[in-house]
């Protein structure tokens, strides 16, 4: 389960992060209210399965963010989301 604490600025990634809950996903992600500035951090310590549809949406929502001038930090990402979550951001540049 993935969730946003706004007043800790955490998104916690949990769950399928795949094709198959990619609509659910980005349906939570355009509900959150963002913050304009300052730093967030995204952990993926509960993150059960990832895929390159799940690597993507992620990255998509960093660029947003990096956009409006928030530092974006991940951490607690499996070595294997890690690195994939890399991989398709060089491929989307």
């Amino acid at each position: 389960h993935t969730q946003y604490d706004a007043e800790t600025r955490l998104l916690s990634c949990g769950g399928e992060w795949n094709l198959a809950s990619l609509t659910e996903l980005q349906h939570f992600f355009e509900k959150i209210q963002w913050p304009t500035y300052g730093e967030i951090k995204i952990s993926g310590k509960d993150v059960s399965v990832m895929d390159s549809a799940g690597a993507w949406l992620l990255n998509e929502w960093i660029l947003k963010l990096q956009a409006k001038n928030v530092k974006v930090s991940l951490r607690d990402f499996s070595d294997k989301a890690a690195t994939l979550i890399d991989l398709v951001r060089e491929r989307t540049k």
